[in-house]
């Protein structure tokens, strides 16, 4: 989508061009020059189509560095390599106008941390409004940004992350993800499906996770079945199918209860924020944790997650920016979060 300014007070144009005809819905994502904040409007188009003679624009991918050792919009040449070197793939989802993914590119990626953790990968970042990365996000489903994937030789999904994720944070699912390579998630996937409910509890959570990370809550509730460790990935994905619905009702019960289960969450202040909509009491009575957790989570903004515990004081389902589902981006690395003095309205995008 490019944009065209106008004069100081009055409407901005955009321009799109879009692949079908029909009703579209559209949405536009603006930020602040010093990408601080973003915001998401949505409206819905009528296209005729494209006139008979019409030639189609290819949407080449715009000039990006990056941190030394990615291949940049080159995916044959990182799958040539995968498989020559028998190595797995790390591949970053990235937009230019996506300020997590800035945060990543300018404040992970060149550290020794990361350098150190992603030896022996190779690293591929694509450009997600090229045309050359369109079959690899249909193929593995990506819709937020940025969305992290790690690939084995053969190009088998093993793991994927969405959202910013600290140094440590991302050497740990780096880590995570080695272990697992010879068990892609989607052959996961197939056992916990013929397996008991409660069995697998670790395997379930991570098809869970998976699940959710690629917008299926209906999928991701099967996954997770009745295992205790899979819990919090069942509560989230009902809390998605909840929130389709609209039911309000529901959502206030789902909220609680993430609330009581886990209150170390890195979460809680999301889910006080919303639960601020649905009853105002209850969250009210929830200001104590929230100080709490945003003086220790700021105390401490890059400690890694232990592999699959959700509380932490890194995310594990930190924020993205997501063209279709409007969540807000994290505030840039030296930017003080402000201490809330009670669970607050979160800006609606």
């Amino acid at each position: 989508m490019r944009q065209r300014a106008r004069r100081r007070g009055h409407p901005r144009l955009f321009r799109c061009q879009l692949r079908a005809s029909g009703k579209v819905e559209v949405v536009a994502s603006v930020c602040d020059d010093a990408k601080t904040f973003c915001r998401q409007d949505r409206f819905t188009v009528e296209v005729a189509g494209r006139k008979p003679d019409a030639a189609r624009v290819k949407l080449e991918p715009k000039p990006h560095s990056f941190a030394e050792g990615f291949l940049v919009n080159q995916p044959g040449k990182a799958v040539t390599l995968a498989r020559r070197h028998r190595q797995p793939i790390f591949v970053h989802f990235y937009g230019i106008w996506c300020p997590p993914c800035n945060m990543l590119e300018e404040g992970v990626y060149p550290g020794e941390i990361f350098q150190t953790a992603s030896e022996g990968f190779v690293k591929l970042a694509l450009d997600a409004d090229a045309e050359l990365s369109w079959d690899w996000k249909a193929r593995f489903k990506v819709g937020g940004y940025p969305t992290l994937l790690v690939l084995d030789e053969r190009g088998q999904e093993i793991g994927r992350a969405v959202g910013y994720r600290s140094p440590e944070a991302l050497a740990a699912f780096l880590s995570e993800s080695k272990r697992s390579l010879d068990e892609p998630v989607e052959v996961a996937a197939e056992a916990v499906a013929k397996a008991a409910p409660g069995d697998h509890g670790a395997r379930r959570a991570r098809v869970a996770r998976w699940r959710l990370d690629r917008a299926e809550p209906a999928e991701a509730l099967a996954a997770a079945g009745t295992a205790p460790e899979a819990k919090r990935e069942a509560l989230l994905a009902r809390q998605a199918l909840a929130a389709k619905a609209d039911d309000a009702a529901a959502l206030t019960a789902i909220l609680k209860e993430l609330i009581a289960a886990y209150p170390d969450d890195i979460e809680l202040l999301a889910w006080a924020g919303d639960l601020v909509d649905r009853d105002t009491v209850a969250a009210s009575a929830l200001a104590p944790a929230v100080l709490e957790g945003a003086a220790r989570w700021a105390a401490s903004p890059r400690s890694a997650p232990p592999a699959g515990s959700p509380a932490t004081c890194a995310p594990t389902r930190p924020r993205s920016w997501s063209r279709s589902a409007g969540r807000p981006s994290p505030r840039p690395p030296g930017r003080p979060r402000p201490t809330p003095t009670a669970p607050t309205r979160r800006p609606r995008a």
